[in-house]
């Protein structure tokens, strides 16, 4: 299980190894002081279905449809 600390968090070069590792879907420890403070879990493995990506396209037009303009 890989592990990252918060000072390492606020490197940009780190989060981009943070979301490699997740999109493989590894977990990761978020360590403060050598102490575990959180795990961080991909929801799911990567890469997602093609069907998956249709209805999440799906769901992103339907939001977007019911979204009201505001009065100016």
């Amino acid at each position: 299980m890989h592990s990252i600390t918060f000072s390492q968090l606020r490197v940009s070069k780190c989060l981009d190894q943070l979301e490699a590792w997740l999109r493989a879907g590894e977990t990761v420890e978020l360590l403060h002081y050598r102490r575990v403070v959180a795990h961080f879990v991909p929801a799911k493995p990567w890469p997602f279905t093609e069907e998956e990506e249709a209805l999440d396209a799906e769901k992103k037009r339907n939001r977007q449809k019911r979204r009201k303009p505001t009065a100016a």
